[in-house]
């Protein structure tokens, strides 16, 4: 969890950003998705630049390249056992795993007490 601190309240509609680098040293304990949950006042409306996203939330992944998921997908406000439901091949949810790094933009507004993230899915054992 990180708690963010303004030097000053932010006014109406101001934009501000920031990123956060998050490190997993649990590595003995399986995860299945990486999870952002929303409170107070959401996230805004992204939009694009230049093919690059300027504002939104955005949620990157680096796996190791020794242990590569076998599907990775976004999820915006489903429920636990909903976000486990691999997407159907073709669908725009699905992100390539190929070299190991993914990424998601949240471009529509993030609403507030909701829960946004990518999933992904280990080969069996």
């Amino acid at each position: 969890m990180a708690r963010l601190r303004f030097r000053r309240k932010l006014r109406l509609n101001e934009p501000y950003s920031f990123a956060s680098e998050a490190v997993d040293g649990r590595l003995d304990e399986e995860r299945r998705w990486i999870n952002v949950d929303i409170d107070h006042h959401g996230v805004n409306q992204g939009r694009i630049e230049d093919g690059e996203p300027v504002a939104g939330l955005t949620i990157r992944l680096n796996f190791d390249q020794d242990c590569l998921p076998e599907a990775c997908w976004w999820y915006a406000e489903q429920t636990e056992l909903e976000r486990l439901r691999q997407p159907p091949t073709g669908d725009s949810r699905l992100l390539d795993v190929g070299d190991g790094f993914v990424e998601h933009t949240f471009n529509g507004y993030c609403h507030p007490r909701e829960s946004y993230g990518i999933a992904f899915r280990w080969p069996r054992k």
